[in-house]
């Protein structure tokens, strides 16, 4: 479909980057639930991640250091593992 374009009239039907409702709603579950088990500040932390933020770019949001935060990330990562609120 090259030369497709899409707007507010006109949706490319089963592109690669489109999710069906199930999926996302699924998504969308598991990212709540995995939010609600952590605390405040390491929420606000994926939050700015998830969101497309550099650990550099949400240090400086948060005023904090890129290197503590980047450990914080780490640890998470590996509770949520645990957890099996996130996969390899």
């Amino acid at each position: 479909l090259s030369g497709t374009a899409e707007d507010e009239e006109h949706t490319v039907v089963g592109r690669p980057d489109s999710t069906d409702p199930a999926t996302e709603a699924a998504v969308n579950e598991g990212l709540a639930r995995m939010l609600s088990e952590v605390d405040e500040a390491d929420r606000r932390l994926l939050e700015l991640r998830l969101e497309g933020y550099t650990t550099a770019e949400a240090a400086r949001a948060l005023q904090a250091d890129p290197d503590v935060l980047r450990v914080r990330l780490s640890r998470l990562r590996r509770k949520l593992t645990e957890r099996g609120l996130l996969s390899d």
